[in-house]
């Protein structure tokens, strides 16, 4: 054979023992076809095409044999009384390379598969009316990043500090406090228990002691001094 990976070969098992047929190019085998006419039909001739030659089969009842002749290039069968009988391709030969073309079938089987689910989606995400709208997808420029702005900052200032950023209207803000910045702090008299009597703030009482109520509106109290100072010498 000139190329065996092309080469296919078929073996029968028949009552006188087996039958080989190898062949280069098609892959279907004509001896079983052959065999069944050759043995149904005892001396009569069977005509199995070749590429360029032909080969006679004819089965001898009496002896249980076959003979086989491939003729020459250009020769005709002979003729006899009967017409002779042609056989045909049938059963599938195998190749004597073995090429592993069931992975490619599996392969292609598999991306159909593939194929015909992505089709299905794609057809039930744009017939869907429930599907959702993506998003839509905006940029930003790098130079308004927030660690672009690390020049702005001023990292050896040392009368002020950054207190924030913001950014607002496409700009960016950046808020600075005085490092000079004071506090004021203011203490309230009477510690935090301390109550607020007639506006003014006033310790908390002891449990003895009683405070009058404030009076009426419109009545004007006079204090009353506590201590009464001694008389004069001249009794007056």
């Amino acid at each position: 054979m000139a190329v065996p990976s092309d080469c296919y070969y078929f073996v029968m098992k028949y009552p006188g023992g087996y039958a080989v047929e190898v062949q280069e190019g098609v892959g279907q085998a004509y001896l079983p076809s052959a065999v069944s006419l050759a043995t149904s039909n005892p001396g009569r001739m069977v005509v199995v095409p070749m590429s360029r030659r032909k080969m006679t089969v004819r089965y001898t009842e009496r002896t249980d044999d076959y003979e086989a002749y491939v003729l020459p290039e250009g020769q005709e069968p002979p003729v006899t009384g009967t017409e002779p009988l042609f056989a045909r391709r049938t059963a599938r030969m195998k190749p004597i390379m073995q090429q592993n073309l069931q992975w490619l079938y599996a392969g292609a089987a598999t991306s159909g598969i593939g194929g015909l689910f992505l089709i299905g989606s794609l057809l039930l995400f744009a017939l869907d009316p429930s599907a959702k709208v993506p998003p839509e997808w905006r940029t930003t420029a790098v130079s308004r990043l927030p660690v672009m702005q690390w020049g702005r900052l001023q990292p050896d200032a040392t009368d002020s500090y950054v207190v924030r950023m913001e950014f607002a209207d496409g700009q960016w803000r950046i808020i600075r406090q005085a490092a000079g910045a004071t506090a004021e702090v203011t203490t309230l008299e009477g510690g935090p228990e301390a109550g607020i009597v007639g506006g003014a703030v006033a310790a908390p009482s002891s449990p003895d002691s009683s405070i009058p109520p404030p009076p009426p509106p419109g009545v004007v109290v006079t204090p009353v001094p506590t201590q009464i100072p001694p008389p004069s010498a001249s009794g007056r």
